[in-house]
């Protein structure tokens, strides 16, 4: 009885834990994100998120399919900045490409630069998106950001409403 009921569970139980690696990379960037905005604000530099399919680091290659993801001080720096040796402009980076290796990360871009404000400096749209999906499971989900720097992580199969706000 317990093997049969195993057996009918199983694909139920697959497909929520390749849907909780999509949450878990689209979670990541979304804090990714947030973390270049704060530093951002902190420094009163620019600071930059940067999608990578490398190793995170500072100046690793960008991609815009890449699930790893660094943020890093903006290399157009003070003149102060220049000269102080100790200087760090890497903050931090994340690394999620081998736990959830069937994850795929779609982005409008590779960088978003955030200013001194919170805002992007980017131009050409109102807003950047980065499609998480994953072959394996029955979920996909978006992390939105706008020019005026609200970062939100939405599910596109669900309509954005006031009784739905995980909608897009």
């Amino acid at each position: 009885m317990a093997v049969i009921l195993m057996m009918v569970a199983l694909p139920v139980f697959t497909k929520w834990i390749q849907n909780t690696k999509t949450r878990s990379i689209a979670e990541s960037l979304q804090n990714g994100i947030r973390l270049a905005k704060t530093e951002a604000l902190r420094r009163s530099r620019l600071v930059d998120f940067r999608l990578t399919a490398a190793t995170p680091g500072k100046g690793a290659a960008t991609s815009k399919s890449g699930t790893n993801w660094y943020v890093q001080q903006n290399s157009a720096l003070l003149a102060a900045d220049s000269t102080d040796a100790n200087y760090n402009l890497y903050v931090q980076g994340s690394s999620q490409s081998d736990a959830n290796s069937n994850v795929t990360v779609a982005g409008d871009v590779d960088v978003l630069t955030f200013s001194s404000l919170g805002r992007l400096t980017n131009t050409g749209a109102a807003s950047y998106k980065f499609v998480v999906s994953n072959p394996n499971g029955d979920r996909t989900l978006n992390v939105i950001v706008t020019q005026g720097g609200q970062i939100r992580m939405c599910d596109p199969q669900i309509t954005l409403s006031s009784t739905n706000p995980t909608g897009c």
